[in-house]
């Protein structure tokens, strides 16, 4: 798996764990359950607008994913 993929796996992780499920996950973000579990296995990057909704929900550990994964995290033009 790509630094790219395993990022976007942990986001949506640490996500799914902060509000308490992968189906609630889902609804948040107004995706289905299937997009949000091909994210996390690694076969699909989400649109941009999925994805920043899920780092805002996880705002608190932005910290620690950028410095984790910098250039994964800057190839998905995430904010700095």
């Amino acid at each position: 798996m790509d630094a790219e993929h395993e990022l976007i796996l942990r986001l949506f992780a640490r996500a799914a764990h902060k509000v308490g499920s992968v189906s609630r996950l889902a609804m948040m973000l107004g995706v289905s359950y299937a997009d949000v579990a091909k994210y996390m296995q690694g076969e699909a990057i989400p649109p941009e607008a999925v994805l920043l909704r899920a780092v805002e929900l996880i705002l608190d550990d932005v910290a620690h994913f950028r410095n984790l994964y910098p250039d994964a995290w800057e190839s998905l033009s995430l904010p700095k």
